[in-house]
């Protein structure tokens, strides 16, 4: 198996739950801390609770997943099988592809 993939089981042991999927979409897309979608900032914010951030420069509450540009902000399922689901269809896909050259 490649370095650049894991297997299923790590990877469900890498997100166990929505909360860690949360936190780690978290450090995907914001390395630098929370980014207000809506102003830009990323000064002013307070963190609240359930994942939620409120941009005090705005007055807007976001989340990592109402992030404009995250896929993740119109599925209805939790993080962590989004995730799952993401990763798997992609894993599925290099698979294929390496069949289909070989």
């Amino acid at each position: 198996m490649s370095k650049s993939t894991i297997s299923t089981f790590q990877l469900f042991a890498l997100i166990p739950d929505a909360e860690t999927a949360r936190l780690y979409l978290e450090a995907r897309l914001w390395p630098q801390g929370p980014r207000c979608p809506v102003c830009r900032s990323c000064e002013r914010i307070t963190a609240r609770t359930r994942g939620f951030y409120r941009c005090n420069a705005c007055k807007e509450d976001f989340t990592v997943r109402l992030n404009e540009g995250n896929v993740a902000r119109h599925t209805l399922d939790r993080l962590d099988s989004f995730i799952v689901n993401v990763v798997g269809k992609r894993l599925t896909y290099k698979a294929l592809i390496a069949r289909a050259s070989s």
